[in-house]
């Protein structure tokens, strides 16, 4: 899939990684390299809509369609995902943060299969 084409599904933000449509995360959209686990992890970095829309996906525990990145304008779906648990803590983020290399992680969202 190509995003536009992710879009043209179920809406929101060609950009984000957690597209919203009023106020609803509508699907996850993960690279690898900044989600090595995904789509069972979810990693999201800082900035107001990037942790509103993760505070959006672990209030709303609906399911989503998600998408990894396997290269530029290639995206493959991967299944529907609902979150299991979300954590801030420190503890929680340290693994996560050394195996991804990232400093910016605010929290991490372990996700589950949704059975259809």
């Amino acid at each position: 899939y190509t995003r536009w084409e992710i879009h043209d599904q179920v809406g929101g933000a060609l950009q984000s990684f957690l597209p919203t449509v009023d106020g609803r995360v509508v699907a996850a959209c993960l690279r690898l390299d900044t989600n090595p686990d995904a789509p069972a992890v979810i990693l999201p970095g800082t900035g107001p809509g990037i942790e509103g829309a993760a505070a959006r996906l672990v209030a709303q525990r609906v399911a989503v369609p998600t998408f990894l990145k396997r290269e530029v304008n290639r995206w493959e779906y991967v299944g529907t995902f609902a979150v299991k648990r979300s954590s801030a803590a420190p503890d929680a983020i340290a693994p996560h943060a050394r195996r991804s290399g990232r400093r910016d992680i605010t929290r991490v969202i372990e996700m589950v299969e949704a059975q259809t």
